[in-house]
């Protein structure tokens, strides 16, 4: 993985965040000074060594014990849980062998539902290896039935592949790549293009192979599967006597998205939840007037279902 997907802490929107709860909580200094900056920092580090946080992934389940844990170690009272299911594209094994070596791959976002799957006994091909997938590039290569590998940032010219008949598409892992490229990595209709990254470490040998022509076999499998996630939920009582029954709700999402399910740390979206959990330790050392309910939310990333469910019991007309 590189290191633009391990950063953690350190993108404006973040560090924003951040500077504006170190102001919120009365008397708190407003710059972020070292000492704050270190333990949020260790925070992160903290919740980014779970893996890829996808709702439904283990890395997720991991993020939801430990909020959980840090809710009950702050003193929140009434700390409690909301499970409700979502449909989840997760990868359940993928590789690419060429000869007598093999390399591990993880499947793309799904074309609409169609996810990158392979039939058991996998695809076979000549890997062939075409730079940024420009037309020119394809020019005097055996494309039919051809596993094709390409740069990563190569736009939308992966599409050439299964267009001049190839059977599947492997993309190298960048040193840096932007959102706006990851999202030219998938569409919008279900077509059956096998697409996969490949970590960069491999990306040298995996090129000289295609550029000899190696016959290659590329398997992989992500099923579409129902998984339970869970809202955490804590309560802070007000002081005031007469505004205590009014509720602020302060709410994060400690999920990730990435065009590689297997691969979503979300580092950059770490901001919220580290801000929530800042605050929150600030709020019960200095209670507010009114009562503060805190909710760390998965399901971001499906129409933030997370906050939708929690609306749902919680609202104007709910519990």
């Amino acid at each position: 993985m590189s290191e633009a997907m391990r950063r953690v802490g350190s993108g404006p929107l973040a560090l924003l965040s951040l500077l504006l709860v170190a102001g919120a909580a009365g008397g708190q200094q407003a710059g972020l000074d070292a000492r704050l900056e270190q333990a949020l920092r260790a925070q992160a580090q903290v919740i980014v060594s779970f893996g890829s946080r996808m709702s439904g992934s283990q890395g997720c389940d991991r993020t939801e014990a430990h909020l959980l844990n840090e809710f009950r170690r702050a003193g929140l009272q009434r700390i409690t849980t909301q499970e409700f299911p979502l449909a989840l594209p997760l990868e359940l094994g993928s590789v690419l062998e060429v000869g007598g070596e093999r390399f591990p791959v993880s499947g793309l976002w799904p074309n609409l539902l169609r996810t990158p799957t392979t039939p058991p006994e996998g695809i076979r091909g000549p890997l062939i290896y075409v730079g940024r997938g420009e037309l020119a590039d394809y020019e005097g290569q055996p494309v039919e039935n051809a596993i094709v590998v390409l740069e990563f940032n190569c736009q939308m010219n992966w599409l050439y592949a299964p267009l001049l008949g190839a059977r599947g598409v492997v993309l190298l892992e960048p040193e840096t790549t932007t959102r706006g490229e990851a999202e030219k990595k998938f569409l919008q209709v279900p077509i059956d293009v096998p697409r996969y990254w490949l970590p960069r470490e491999y990306g040298e040998r995996v090129r000289s192979l295609a550029r000899q022509g190696a016959p290659a076999v590329l398997r992989g499998r992500m099923d579409w599967q129902e998984r339970w996630v869970r809202n955490v939920v804590g309560f802070l009582p007000g002081t005031d006597p007469a505004l205590h029954k009014e509720c602020i709700v302060l709410q994060a999402y400690y999920d990730a998205n990435s065009v590689v399910p297997a691969l979503a740390p979300g580092g950059e979206a770490l901001g919220g939840v580290l801000a929530l959990l800042h605050l929150m330790r600030a709020l019960v050392e200095d209670p507010p007037k009114r009562s503060v309910i805190f909710v760390a939310t998965p399901g971001h990333y499906q129409a933030m279902q997370g906050m939708v469910q929690f609306a749902q019991v919680f609202g104007e007309k709910g519990r």
